[in-house]
C-alpha cells in the first residue's frame, strides 16, 4: 500500500484493474485499493487469466513487485494512452 500511495502522488491514474479470486470473489485488499484510488477512478475487476492477459500486453511498460504477502493483491494501473504514432494523448 505504501508503493501505491507513492505512485498516486507521482502519476495521474486513468483506470485501475484488480484480480478476482479463483471463485470470482473480491479479495479483501480491494477495499483498501478503492480507499486509496482517486474517487473518479473506478476499479475494474477481472478474472485471474483476463488480468494476466492485460499484464502481458505489449503496452505494459513497468511491473513493480512488492513484498505484499496477501493473495490476489495485484493491481494494474493505466497511467497514459499512447497513440499509434507513439505520442501520449
Amino acid at each position: 500500500m505504501q508503493v501505491l500511495t507513492g505512485l498516486l502522488d507521482a502519476v495521474t491514474v486513468e483506470q485501475a484493474y484488480a484480480m478476482l479470486t479463483d471463485d470470482g470473489q473480491e479479495p479483501s485488499i480491494i477495499s483498501e485499493f478503492r480507499a486509496l484510488l482517486p474517487k473518479n477512478i473506478s476499479l475494474n475487476l477481472l478474472e485471474r487469466y483476463k488480468f494476466y492477459e492485460q499484464v502481458e500486453s505489449p503496452q505494459t511498460i513497468l511491473v513493480i513487485a512488492t513484498g505484499e504477502q496477501r493473495l490476489f493483491a495485484n493491481l494494474l494501473l493505466e497511467i497514459g494512452v499512447v497513440s499509434a504514432e507513439g505520442v501520449s494523448v
